[in-house]
């Protein structure tokens, strides 16, 4: 992408030479002889012993799990007879300060171009002010408040929409701590290139045209000037507190629950919440603005380091319910792989809190009481410079949070919708019947017609029918897939229109999904209602807490309140813990648990499906998604395991899984689920419900006695038909009168032998 930049070189000569005037303002703060280490940190005790040392937290909040903290030297010694592990991030961070003072105070940079180099907030806003004039057309600027110490808040609007008020917009807050220079500068950059990319880039300029783009540069103005003037690595307003302390973490003191974890009440901390939720100007200023801006539909604050997108909540271990919850998953998914398009770097998605608790912070509030999707970028780097980031690390960072903002940009003005199969989706269904499937489609950003919700389907190849789907509540259908002959196979999408006539076709990820229509046979089922003897624990299980357990769940972020079954309450679950108990009460914990199936008579057949409905999360605490469940199968009766699947998603609901299993040869079968904690104290939980074991086939037609499908009639079909015995199953009533008795076996015993 080539953008004509005129804007940011005409403002270089002028801006640069306002820095070295103000760079020796005041006396600079020091940190000689000081180091940034990251310490693991396993236990609650050597947490208080880390951060009894005194040192400054580098990491965004405080908890079990990797913190970066700056020391001095002679607390570095310290730390390592405490015994806890730490690796040194930065070796000298004065140095690295003292380049970058002597950097920005030279002679030589004065023909940088502006993206060269960190600026000053009143050159930042001389630079906005320049993109005004230059296009009055796309950029409007207002102020949305002042400082504790009377310095303008600005938020800039770029759109070229006619009315910039009815279109979606993206708000996009840079700046609120104090030291982290690359956030407004990264947020520059994507403001140049929308500006002087709209009539260049034919990308561009529909993002500007049918979007408007909020920018607030520097929520934080006092604390930003203030990390020029004194204290390169302030992070905090600069509210006098009255005790002798200065500032309130910006980050800390909005609404959404203000005052909890990962928060301070000490004046002295970093993350000093305040008197009160918005008892700083600053952050009613962002709270005011974006109320004044109700066509806000997604908002963004901008922070750094430690390569991360995140979205809610940060105050406790949940996400969003429902549909919100997976888009706020797939956007910040969809961000992470556009950021890793362009230079290569890795942004970990995730919900807040798996990096720690914070209570108060603008992302739970923009979603909590805004009403709008929330993001929070955590910029370059992983560590190595850390706040004090190379200025040769703009451009880059501003290229990769470009390319995701055009991303979501993109998302927003298209047609997108996320559909999902509550009840799961049926990968086969019976021969000759007509199955209903619950369909639910949502939509965060474009509002759908309802009424014109169809699927098509199409068997083996044939003609494609378009059906109506009727409406089964909020956002759900009922899609019914035809009936069909044994053997065919059906091909299924959904297509919906939004209100403004546009039409969004729904598939899977390689095109329609496919239905087999099979008879299927039941050699076992359990819905988990009644005890039918599964083993709950093993010898050489090790797990110190969250073993199986079968009950009905007390639900928490990670484990369901309720089981898959539909009636039913009971399910097997890794712990039971009580009422309104924490996140890791009874998850897994220090090893393995696991859960093993009775022994399945499954003498006689050759192929199978082992099929369960499974609930597992793993992303939260220390090293979140670091564990897995495996699921094992024996044919041999328990003297040999096969692994058949490994389950690491994690999806915040009950999912169903069905595997294709050899069984040829098999006596008798087991299956087992391991849940384990394998990890530095991450949330594991998980759940199992619905179990079966079956076969599907179609007979053959003209040797009915064929049930396996196998060429003749033999022992494996009389295995079958006698698991069918007294039951209406229709691949094995072959006389067609409802039951499978001993007509059956006689018309069966009848055509033993090789089928015609």
């Amino acid at each position: 992408m080539s953008i004509v930049r005129s804007i940011t070189l005409a403002l270089t000569a002028p801006v640069l030479g306002l820095t070295a005037s103000l760079a020796t303002a005041q006396e600079l703060v020091r940190y000689d002889a000081h180091q940034v280490v990251r310490a693991e940190v396993d236990t609650l005790r050597e947490l208080r012993t880390l951060l009894a040392l005194g040192g400054d937290v580098w990491s965004e909040s405080i908890g079990l799990g990797s913190i970066d903290v700056m020391l001095p030297l002679d607390r570095i010694g310290t730390l390592a007879r405490t015994g806890i592990e730490f690796e040194v991030m930065i070796a000298d961070v004065q140095r690295l300060i003292d380049e970058e003072r002597s950097r920005i105070d030279g002679d030589g940079i004065a023909g940088v171009g502006f993206f060269e180099e960190y600026h000053q907030q009143d050159e930042l806003f001389a630079f906005y002010e320049a993109l005004e004039a230059s296009r009055p057309d796309l950029v409007t600027s207002r102020s949305i408040g002042e400082s504790i110490e009377g310095r303008e808040i600005r938020a800039y609007t770029i759109s070229g929409a006619e009315d910039p008020s009815s279109v979606p917009a993206i708000y996009i807050v840079a700046g609120a701590h104090a030291r982290e220079w690359i956030s407004p500068a990264t947020i520059s950059y994507l403001a140049d290139t929308l500006v002087n990319g709209h009539g260049a880039d034919d990308r561009i300029t529909p993002l500007v045209d049918d979007l408007a783009w909020h920018i607030v540069p520097l929520a934080n103005p006092d604390g930003y000037q203030f990390t020029w003037n004194s204290n390169r690595l302030w992070r905090k307003t600069r509210k006098a507190n009255g005790d002798g302390s200065f500032g309130v973490d910006w980050n800390r003191n909005f609404a959404a629950g203000w005052g909890g974890p990962g928060s301070s009440g000490n004046t002295g901390s970093d993350t000093y919440r305040g008197t009160g939720p918005f008892s700083e100007p600053e952050t009613q200023a962002i709270r005011d603005d974006v109320a004044a801006n109700p066509n806000t539909a997604i908002f963004f604050d901008v922070h750094c380091y430690s390569q991360l997108v995140l979205w809610p909540y940060g105050y406790d271990s949940t996400e969003p319910e429902g549909p919100a919850g997976e888009i706020h998953r797939n956007l910040g998914e969809g961000i992470a792989a556009a950021i890793e398009s362009i230079n290569g770097r890795v942004f970990d998605p995730q919900p807040a809190h798996d990096l720690y608790l914070a209570s108060g912070t603008s992302l739970d509030w923009a979603w909590d009481d805004a009403g709008v999707y929330a993001f929070t970028y955590e910029l370059r780097d992983t560590g190595e410079f850390g706040f004090v980031l190379p200025p040769d690390q703009i451009i880059p960072s501003g290229n990769e949070i470009l390319e995701s903002f055009l991303y979501v940009g993109e998302e927003l003005v298209g047609s997108n919708a996320l559909i999902d199969f509550p009840e799961g989706f049926p990968t086969v269904v019976p021969v000759d019947t007509p199955t209903e499937i619950l369909v639910s489609i949502s939509s965060a950003f474009t509002e759908l017609d309802p009424t014109s919700a169809v699927v098509r389907t199409r068997i083996d190849g044939g003609p494609l029918v378009t059906d109506p789907m009727s409406l089964a509540g909020i956002d759900q259908y009922l899609a019914t897939v035809p009936a069909a002959d044994c053997g065919a196979v059906i091909e299924i999408d959904f297509l919906i229109e939004t209100t403004n006539g546009n039409t969004i076709v729904l598939q899977s990820e390689t095109g329609p999904w496919q239905i087999d229509v099979v008879d299927e046979t039941v050699f076992f089922a359990d819905d988990v209602e009644t005890d039918l003897g599964w083993t709950l624990g093993l010898p050489g299980d090790d797990a110190t807490t969250g073993v199986w357990v079968r009950v009905d769940p007390i639900g928490t972020a990670a484990q369901p309140e309720n089981d898959a079954s539909d009636p039913g309450t009971i399910c097997f679950v890794t712990g039971q813990g009580s009422v309104g108990g924490s996140l890791g009460e009874n998850d897994v914990d220090g090893g393995s648990t696991s859960l093993v199936t009775p022994s399945i008579d499954t003498t006689g057949i050759d192929l199978g499906t082992v099929a369960f409905a499974y609930w597992y999360r793993n992303d939260a605490g220390a090293s979140p998604n670091q564990d897995s469940m495996p699921v094992e199968i024996s044919t041999d009766g328990g003297a040999t395991w096969t692994l058949i699947a490994t389950i690491s998603d994690n999806a915040s609901a009950w999912r169903l899984l069905e595997i294709e299993v050899d069984l040829a040869g098999s006596t008798l079968t087991q299956v087992r689920f391991i849940a384990s904690d394998l990890g530095d104290g991450s949330i594991v939980e998980a759940a199992i419900d619905d179990f079966s074991i079956t076969t599907r086939s179609c007979p053959n037609r003209d040797c009915p006695g064929d049930l396996d499908g196998g060429g003749q009639v033999d022992g494996g079909d009389l295995g079958l038909l006698l698991a069918a015995w007294g039951t209406s199953d229709p691949s094995a009533d072959l006389n067609g009168d409802g039951t499978v008795d001993g007509a059956d076996l006689g018309l069966l015993l009848a055509s033993w032998g090789p089928c015609p």
